[in-house]
């Protein structure tokens, strides 16, 4: 039996602006001032149920967004309401039974979420030709933002079979989820013939429903290894998409300014990882992930699915006391990517090639509470970007930057 609680407050002010830490070179000065500030609390416990367990929770979760951007020699010509005082409250409650029967285990779970949107400064009017978020929202979806409610549920069900050192589960569920502040709110506007630059969240968007099963299996034995993969596959109804506007069902526009709407997607993917001490004085391991997606509407490939990849990894160590290791993070090219707006969002900036980098690090333990560690991240400096890469709130562009070179590091920990 157990009981636990807490609560949690974060407070976020963030300016971004072009000329601070660069030479101005855009027609004029622009500035953003962001406020996202949230605070939830949450309350869990877990009983015994005969042979089984009951676990029972409740969680509430508030976010609060303001964003306004000012243009202008002194930056006083509001230019975009853009998080226009939005506000997304969420409280929810859950239930799960774990129930063994022998080498079987059943588990079961039921949750649901009550979810409240609102916006309290979608009728403030920027400066010149510029419009309202709700002139906006009205142009492009034929609707404002009026406040929302929305009960979401959410169901899973288990079974779990080990014999021995081996392990294997299949889980189906059930999951929604609601839009957040950015897809239901935001509100960027752009004067022709910029009109690509439009930017205009969905104050009409449906949760998106997840329908997942996934098949695992496990082999653990002490001493010697593990092995552990796992399969799954995701149906999305009402996918919340971001896309560009081509006058697609419920979109008014077809500007090619991004917007949001609801569709239908499929996710799928494997990962596998295992470890096998091949000596006693040396670790071999490795570890592997492959995901795809795709617009079941339009078969174009989902944006941001990162490629193929993995590591490799050789560790040296002389008992708990001294280990070094030598590890290989690696990625395959992606060729599978959302990068037209004539027929996606283009979200990712085009097509990455695949890369390898070397890792090291030596960790040394001279007592039993004191742990040191040292180590190289990309070792020969090798030029590599990962696939993904996302855009500002304050951009709908996406570019590719590449990962740090050789970076070095130290740490230490003492435990009491």
């Amino acid at each position: 039996r157990s009981l636990s609680a807490g609560a949690w407050v974060s407070r976020v002010d963030h300016v971004m602006d072009n000329f601070s830490l660069r030479p101005l070179t855009a027609p004029m000065k622009m500035q953003t001032d962001t406020i996202s500030d949230g605070q939830g609390l949450e309350a869990e416990m877990e009983l015994a149920v005969g042979s089984g367990t009951l676990g029972l929770g409740l969680d509430g979760v508030r976010q609060s967004q303001d964003a306004r951007r000012w243009a202008g020699p002194t930056l006083t010509s509001l230019n975009a309401v853009v998080w226009p005082d939005a506000t997304i409250d969420r409280f929810g409650a859950y239930a799960d039974l774990r129930q063994p029967f022998g080498e079987w285990t059943v588990y079961a779970g039921a949750r649901v979420d009550q979810v409240r949107s609102s916006a309290d400064a979608t009728a403030v009017d920027p400066a010149g030709p510029l419009r309202t978020p709700d002139a906006l929202y009205a142009a492009s979806y034929g609707a404002v933002a009026d406040d929302r409610d929305e009960t979401l549920a959410g169901v899973v069900a288990g079974l779990d079979w080990r014999r021995g050192d081996v392990e294997v589960g299949l889980r189906l569920s059930r999951q929604q989820r609601a839009a957040d502040i950015t897809e239901r709110y935001i509100a960027m506007d752009a004067s022709n013939p910029m009109a690509a630059n439009r930017w205009v969240g969905n104050p009409e968007l449906d949760a998106e429903t997840h329908q997942v099963a996934e098949l695992r299996g496990e082999w653990d034995r002490e001493g010697v290894g593990f092995l552990k993969a796992d399969a799954w596959m995701d149906r999305i109804a009402d996918a919340i998409r971001r896309d560009r506007a081509r006058g697609q069902e419920g979109v008014l526009v077809a500007d090619g300014g991004t917007i949001y709407r609801n569709g239908e997607a499929w996710l799928w993917g494997w990962s596998a990882a295992g470890e096998l001490a091949a000596t006693g004085w040396c670790d071999l391991g490795a570890d592997t992930h492959w995901t795809r997606g795709e617009d079941r509407d339009t078969g174009v490939p989902l944006a941001q699915i990162p490629p193929w990849s993995g590591s490799v990894f050789t560790r040296f160590h002389r008992g708990d006391v001294l280990a070094t290791e030598f590890r290989v993070r690696w990625a395959d090219s992606q060729d599978r990517v959302d990068d037209d707006p004539a027929t996606g969002s283009a979200q990712d900036p085009g097509p990455s090639a695949g890369w390898a980098v070397l890792d090291w690090s030596v960790v040394w333990r001279p007592g039993p509470a004191i742990e040191l560690g040292a180590g190289a991240d990309n070792l020969f400096d090798r030029t590599y970007a990962e696939h993904l890469d996302k855009s500002n709130v304050l951009d709908p562009a996406t570019g590719r930057v590449n990962e740090p070179g050789r970076s070095w590091w130290v740490r230490g920990a003492v435990s009491f």
